[in-house]
């Protein structure tokens, strides 16, 4: 079982413990087995307790761990999304950017050549007055 990838890093540390207690989860399991395979454990009833103290124990571990899981797995679909908004997010600043852009240019042309027909129109007077 998997807990991390570099794709998805949410907290290495996290993804460690979960990785400890699944793998202490297992040692438990394999104790218990053993246990239950002693012939004593028919005549001694603490070793019974013990046993079902035992897979009590695990259970609950095991309940810890599938919650654990499932958040990160949450967790993890969270920073997908907002990694994704953060793209999406940089895509439409780039597209805004270049139309504004865009339209400087436009304005820019547009005064020029006012500019230009005014500088003409001076000219053609200038020249009527001559």
């Amino acid at each position: 079982m998997s807990f991390y990838t570099y794709s998805n890093p949410i907290s290495f540390k996290t993804c460690r413990v979960l990785f400890f207690i699944s793998r202490s989860n297992k040692t438990k399991q394999e104790e218990l087995a053993n246990l239950k395979n002693n012939p004593e454990r028919n005549n001694n009833p603490d070793l019974q307790k013990d046993i079902q103290k035992s897979e009590q124990k695990i259970a609950k571990s095991e309940e810890k761990l599938n919650k654990s899981i499932t958040k990160l797995e949450s967790s993890a679909k969270k920073v997908d999304d907002f990694k994704k908004q953060v793209e999406t997010s940089k895509a439409e600043k780039e597209e805004l950017t270049q139309k504004q852009e865009e339209e400087k240019k436009t304005k820019e042309a547009e005064k020029e050549k006012k500019q230009k027909e005014k500088e003409e129109k001076e000219q053609q007077k200038k020249a009527a007055k001559n």
